[in-house]
């Protein structure tokens, strides 16, 4: 994968990443869901935040016409840190992966497939703009 294509493949993840964690995020099963506690819909605002500035800092690092390798690097590492999150939340005891409601795809949730799917494409985009 060229140069060219990683960084659109990381710029497609980053911008699917971020945006997608407003609608999952700002939902009736997560921060307007009246069975939990204040706190529990803080700290999941606090990760949506986070999240959003993760992936805009990844845009920025990665379409910075003075970007250095490091720089591209730190992009990639942020955008893995982001996906990472979801599957190390998913196995900490006590916590569901699974959404009120989500469908699952192979006893797993559809969102975990997708994280998936973008750790994948991650991995890709950052071995085109490092080769």
């Amino acid at each position: 994968m060229s140069f060219a294509t990683g960084r659109i493949v990381l710029t497609i993840v980053a911008v699917i990443f971020g945006l997608s964690s407003i609608p999952a995020e700002l939902s009736r099963s997560h921060v307007f869901n009246p069975s939990w506690p204040g706190h529990a819909r803080y700290h999941v605002v606090t990760y949506l935040v986070m999240n959003i500035a993760a992936c805009s800092v990844a845009l920025l690092l990665l379409w910075d016409a003075n970007s250095t390798r490091l720089a591209r690097q730190g992009a990639c590492g942020l955008l893995l840190a982001a996906e990472a999150a979801l599957f190390l939340a998913a196995v900490f005891p006590g916590t569901s992966a699974r959404a009120d409601g989500e469908p699952l795809l192979l006893r797993q949730p559809i969102s975990l497939w997708m994280g998936g799917l973008l750790c994948v494409a991650t991995v890709l985009g950052t071995i085109g703009i490092l080769s």
